[in-house]
Formats: structure tokens, C-alpha cells, sequence
């Protein structure tokens, strides 16, 4: 199989980077990364999406090579799996990351560092929530909930009449999870009791 990693078709070259991720065993971490330098984006990105879901640490290192891919693709996917891998070396990788990327690769790292429950994500996942792009603002939202800081209240309400149901249910969801560590005054202003 890893002769086929040298296939020129890069079709066959990402599913052999799936199909070795998913089989697993001693070399499959050795043999998915031998591809992380592929020179297309489509295999690269297999690559860190597998990186992430073998759950190996070791792949913590490459994956923050990847956030500086020339690909959105690849870097959105290593963000993702930096996610996955809950490793703490990502989170400045991340948040530098942020200021670099447009608003819907911008949402994924600041989610992806909110999944760490890093508050240098608040500040950019609150602007995403005007962004144009519902999938952003949904994203916005989910990584507010996951984040779990009750400042997000303030301004995950407004966006309870967001013209798209799918993000107004997410901010509903969302406005559940608040905690009181910091109110800034809004756990009074919206009647929620920090326990």
C-alpha cells in the first residue's frame, strides 16, 4: 500500500492515506505522514483529517505545519484535528492562525481553540456572528456554546431572530451553556443564576 502513495493519480493517493488511517496498525501513523508534503491539497488535507482521527499526539507537530498550508482546505482540516487531539501545544498555533485567515476559516480556529477553552476565541467568534455566510454564524455560535464564557449572552441574543433556523437553534443551544465565571453584568441582565 505504500507504493500506491507514490500512485500518480491523487485520488488513489488519498484513499490510500484513508483506507491506512482507518486500518491502523504499528506503521500507520510513519506511513499517512510520509504524504503530508504531497503536492496536492486534496491528499494533504486526507492527511490531516487522519492525523486527527488516529488520535495520535504525534501528530500534533505536523498538524500545526498545516496551519500554515497555502490551502484553506488543509489548514481548515488541521484545525479541525487539532481540535480532535485536545492537545494544549496548539493553542497558540491556533491563535495566531486567526488573524491570518478569512471569516469562515477564522470561525474554525477560533472554534477549534475555543474547544480548549481558550478566551482569546470570544473576540472572534462574536464578530463572526455578523458575518454574511450562515455556516459561519452557525459555526460562531456552536464554538460561543462550546466556549461556555457568560459574556457570549450578550450577543448570542440577537441572534435567537437570525434568519436562518439552524443558527437561531444553535444559539438557543448555546445560551444553555454560559457559565459565571465572567458576567460582565449579564448574568443580571438576562436573569441567568451562576451556581
Amino acid at each position: 500500500m505504500i507504493e500506491a502513495l507514490k500512485d500518480s493519480d491523487p485520488f488513489v493517493r488519498s484513499n490510500v492515506v484513508y483506507s491506512v488511517g482507518r486500518i491502523g496498525g504499528p506503521r500507520a501513523f510513519e506511513t499517512v505522514i510520509t504524504a503530508l508534503n504531497d503536492e496536492n491539497e486534496n491528499v494533504r488535507r486526507a492527511v490531516v483529517r487522519m492525523l486527527g482521527r488516529m488520535n495520535d499526539k504525534r501528530g500534533v507537530e505536523p498538524l500545526i505545519q498545516a496551519l500554515r498550508d497555502e490551502h484553506q482546505s488543509v489548514r481548515e482540516a488541521a484545525a479541525s484535528s487539532l481540535e480532535e487531539l485536545g492537545d494544549e501545544r496548539a493553542i497558540e498555533p491556533l491563535a495566531e492562525a486567526l488573524g491570518k485567515e478569512n471569516s469562515e476559516a477564522r470561525v474554525l480556529m477560533a472554534v477549534a481553540l475555543a474547544s480548549f477553552g481558550n478566551e482569546r476565541a470570544f473576540d472572534p467568534l462574536k464578530d463572526a456572528l455578523r458575518d454574511r455566510n450562515w455556516y459561519a454564524r452557525y459555526q460562531a455560535v456552536y464554538g460561543l456554546g462550546v466556549l461556555g464564557d457568560l459574556r457570549a449572552v450578550e450577543p448570542l441574543v440577537p441572534v435567537l431572530k437570525d434568519r436562518e433556523i439552524l443558527v437561531r437553534e444553535a444559539a438557543a443551544e448555546s445560551l444553555g451553556k454560559p457559565s459565571c465565571e465572567t458576567s460582565g453584568g449579564a448574568a443580571r441582565r438576562y436573569n441567568y443564576a451562576c451556581t
